[in-house]
């Protein structure tokens, strides 16, 4: 699986509205006005979206909007023909390597509690649930934190701040 993730352009609006018109895309993802809501992320500096390809075939959707200082909202949405084959999983972990995305320190995510295919990809990327119980919209809110990633890819081996072993 190699994956490359390309801004978003015109072109991709045929697939995604394919994605979108999924009988459960629909149930978790409620978006109208497709062609209305494209050209608004479009028009905006703050929001991006990529379609994400395996090679040369579109894999996925990847939405980001910056919500906070150093901080993004995430959407995904993988081909319903290839889900459950880990894309969703390696689209998040890529995702962190984006160079528009170099400044986010903290990626949220907010999912429906009973999906537990989007639940289990969020796991296995690395984002951390936040709240046990759902919200008043059956919501988990899920984070993925940078700073974080490093001290957990280093193992307490190494020192975050100068990359000094810390057993010497």
């Amino acid at each position: 699986m190699s994956l490359h993730f390309v801004p978003f352009h015109p072109d991709l609006i045929p697939k995604f509205k394919k994605w979108h018109d999924d009988e459960e895309t629909r149930k978790r993802i409620a978006i109208e006005q497709l062609d209305e809501f494209y050209s608004f992320v479009n028009s905006r500096l703050d929001y991006w979206i990529w379609g994400v390809y395996d090679q040369n075939e579109l894999i996925g959707e990847l939405s980001v909007e910056v919500t906070g200082y150093k901080t993004a909202g995430i959407s995904y949405l993988v081909n319903p023909n290839k889900r459950n084959q880990g894309y969703g999983q390696n689209m998040l972990k890529e995702m962190v390597h984006l160079k528009a995305l170099s400044f986010t320190e903290i990626f949220e995510a907010w999912v429906d509690c009973d999906n537990y295919a989007s639940i289990k990809c969020l796991e296995r990327a690395g984002f951390i649930k936040q709240n046990f119980e759902p919200d008043e919209n059956d919501m988990y809110l899920y984070i993925f934190n940078r700073s974080m990633e490093k001290v957990v890819k280093n193992n307490g081996r190494e020192s975050k701040e100068n990359g000094t072993n810390r057993n010497d």
